[in-house]
C-alpha cells in the first residue's frame, strides 16, 4: 500500500459506513443447460454492505445503450470486501428495490481500490 492508500481506503469506508445506506449485495450462481439452452440460478451468496444513496445519471450521459433512462449509480467502498464486484452475475438490493449490476468501475487511490462506482438497472 502507498501512503495515500493508508489514508484514503479507511476514509472511504468510514464515510460510507457512517453516511451510506445498508444494502444487500447478491452473488448469483448461474448454470447454463446445453440441452434446454436455459440459464437457471441457484442459491445466491449475500453480503451486507453500505453504499451511497443511488443517484440518477445526468441526461447528457444517457445514450440509450451503455447508460439507459432509469439507470442509477452508487458507490461501494473498496476496503475489506469479501467479494470482488463484477457485472452480470450480481444484484444489489437497496431498501425494497432490487437492481441488476450493469457495470463496475474501480477507482484507485494508489495501488489499491478505494471505491467501486457501480451502475444499476431495474
Amino acid at each position: 500500500m502507498t501512503l495515500i492508500d493508508d489514508i484514503m481506503l479507511p476514509q472511504a469506508k468510514d464515510l460510507l459506513d457512517t453516511y451510506g445506506k445498508p444494502a444487500t449485495w447478491r452473488e448469483l450462481s448461474p448454470t447454463y443447460d446445453d440441452e434446454t439452452r436455459e440459464t437457471t440460478f441457484g442459491a445466491a451468496t449475500e453480503h451486507t454492505v453500505s453504499v451511497s444513496p443511488p443517484s440518477r445519471y445526468t441526461s447528457r450521459l444517457v445514450d440509450g445503450d451503455l447508460i439507459q433512462a432509469g439507470d442509477m449509480q452508487t458507490i461501494l467502498a473498496g476496503q475489506n470486501l469479501p467479494f470482488t464486484p463484477t457485472e452480470g452475475k450480481h444484484e444489489l438490493q437497496i431498501d425494497n428495490d432490487v437492481w441488476r449490476v450493469v457495470s463496475v468501475n474501480p477507482v484507485r487511490s494508489g495501488k489499491n481500490i478505494a471505491i467501486w462506482k457501480v451502475q444499476l438497472r431495474k
